[in-house]
C-alpha cells in the first residue's frame, strides 16, 4: 500500500509540472532581462530549450562567464559551452564584463496561472495523499511496535512453559 501511494504521489507530481508547463507555454511574451556589470543571477523561464551560444549571441561580448547550478561553464571570450541547452526553470549566474538592459530570450512565461482550476485540483489531491501516506506511515510503524509486542509476549509464555 506505501509503495502504491508513493507511486501515485510521484505521478500527481509530474501530472502538476506537466500541467503547469503546458499552460505556462499557453501564456508566453516577451520580457527583458536586466545584466548589471559584475556578478548577478537570473532564471531561465521559457519552455524552449535553447543553446547558450546561440541565446547569448548579440551580448557575447559582454559576457565574462555565465556558470549553471553543477559549476558547469559557458565562457564567451574562448568559445567554450559546458552548458549546453539552457533548461526551464533553472538558475544561472552571470558575471558581465558591462551592464546589458533590455536584454531578452526569445520568449518567457509571463503569467503561469492556471485559470480552470485544474491545477489547484491536483495540489489538493496531492496534500490529500500526502496526508494519506504519513497516515500509512503512523500505521505501519504501530503493526510493527504491535508485532514486537506480540513476538515478546509469545517468547515470554514459551519461556514459563519451558521452565515447568
Amino acid at each position: 500500500m506505501r509503495r502504491n501511494l508513493k507511486n501515485i504521489l510521484s505521478l500527481l507530481a509530474l501530472l502538476l509540472t506537466t500541467s503547469y508547463v503546458s499552460n505556462a507555454q499557453s501564456q508566453q511574451n516577451d520580457s527583458t532581462l536586466y545584466l548589471p556589470q559584475g556578478w548577478s543571477m537570473f532564471g531561465y523561464v521559457s519552455t524552449e530549450q535553447i543553446d547558450v551560444l546561440s541565446a547569448f549571441t548579440e551580448i557575447a561580448t559582454e559576457i565574462e562567464i555565465v556558470k549553471d547550478g553543477l559549476g558547469l561553464a559557458y565562457i564567451p571570450d574562448w568559445g567554450f559551452n559546458a552548458i549546453g541547452d539552457f533548461q526551464f526553470a533553472r538558475g544561472y549566474q552571470v558575471k558581465m564584463i558591462n551592464e546589458v538592459e533590455g536584454f531578452q530570450f526569445s520568449s518567457v512565461i509571463s503569467n503561469p496561472l492556471n485559470t480552470d482550476g485544474s491545477i489547484a485540483s491536483l495540489e489538493a489531491s496531492l496534500i490529500t495523499l500526502q496526508e494519506e501516506m504519513m497516515i500509512a506511515n503512523e500505521l505501519e510503524m504501530y503493526n510493527h511496535m504491535y508485532q514486537d509486542e506480540q513476538i515478546s509476549s509469545l517468547q515470554n509464555e514459551m519461556m514459563n512453559n519451558n521452565e515447568m
